[in-house]
């Protein structure tokens, strides 16, 4: 597992296999990783964190960030950790994906904003 120790897409992605919503933490989420890594469900094993799209740039992990990056085409679509408080380097990263063409969508995982 490349993650290593940053689960944050366990926590705000929706899991529909699992009837698992944005914002509460996976069944499987460990400190880890996922203690059902080779098992996961389909839309996890679908899901490609930009971190690693963007050859792993330290500011770009979720952990790190507060934000679960995904790129699609020419969208970026960021989930934020609605837990916290403080998102370093959000504003430069918004603004660093539209100067590179991409379109932004950010949400909370209940709501765009």
């Amino acid at each position: 597992m490349r993650c290593g120790s940053c689960t944050l897409c366990c926590k705000v992605c929706v899991v529909p296999e699992l009837h698992k919503p944005a914002g509460v933490a996976c069944k499987y989420q460990g400190e880890g990783g996922c203690t059902n890594y080779d098992n996961r469900p389909a839309s996890c094993r679908a899901f490609e964190c930009a971190f690693y799209q963007a050859g792993g740039n330290p500011a770009l992990r979720p952990d790190n960030c507060g934000v679960v990056w995904e790129r699609t085409g020419d969208t970026m679509y960021g989930t934020l950790d609605k837990d916290r408080t403080e998102y370093p380097h959000l504003e430069g990263q918004i603004n660093a994906f539209k100067k590179a063409g991409a379109r932004v969508e950010m949400t909370n995982g209940r709501r765009r904003v």
